[in-house]
């Protein structure tokens, strides 16, 4: 189990990144992919629960002597919510990727205000009609997206298990398009 002083726990973490070549707070943050604050809270005795959420990123850069700082289960659990964290993220950029490819090249609904009430009531409903239009204009478009088409537009590169979120991206894209009616031309 690590140790559970919060003071001793910042000195033996400054002293781990400066027994790992002289680092300064701002490398290790750089290296483990953190904000510089959150490793001088850390050093400074504050934001225990931080340097248990960010362990494993600083075992990247600190070594294994972080899994005795703060033990080997609080390292496991930061991997994990790690592994969770870049799924959520990677999901979210394959999710406007797709997005943004099924409406490109597509007018945007072009909205002129004159001050009446039911138009700004019926506002709500004229703009989704004017997604559903589009998205039916390019039904066949997303009909041909694939998870590498998605990786490639989404600027990542598919990691072992990735390619699970970008075809369900794709596939929950298909869905929403087989769902609406036949095209209508954008704007009637």
């Amino acid at each position: 189990m690590g140790t559970t002083d919060p003071v001793s726990r910042g000195e033996r973490l400054r002293r781990l990144r400066e027994d790992a070549g002289g680092l300064t707070p701002e490398e290790v943050a750089r290296q483990a992919n953190l904000d510089p604050e959150i490793v001088s809270d850390l050093e400074g005795g504050t934001g225990t629960r931080r340097l248990m959420a960010h362990a494993a990123a600083l075992r990247g850069v600190l070594g294994d002597e972080i899994t005795r700082l703060v033990g080997e289960e609080e390292v496991e659990r930061s991997e994990a919510l790690g592994r969770r964290l870049r799924a959520v993220q990677m999901a979210a950029r394959l999710e406007q990727a797709a997005s943004e490819f099924v409406v490109e090249g597509y007018p945007s609904a072009v909205v002129v205000w004159t001050g009446n009430p039911e138009e700004a009531a019926a506002l709500p409903e004229r703009l989704a009609e004017h997604r559903r239009q589009v998205l039916a204009h390019n039904r066949e478009k997303a009909a041909g997206l694939t998870p590498a088409m998605l990786a490639a537009l989404a600027g990542v590169r598919l990691g072992p298990g990735d390619e699970v979120f970008a075809e369900a991206v794709c596939a929950r894209w298909r869905e929403i398009l087989a769902d609406l009616p036949d095209k209508q031309p954008i704007g009637e």
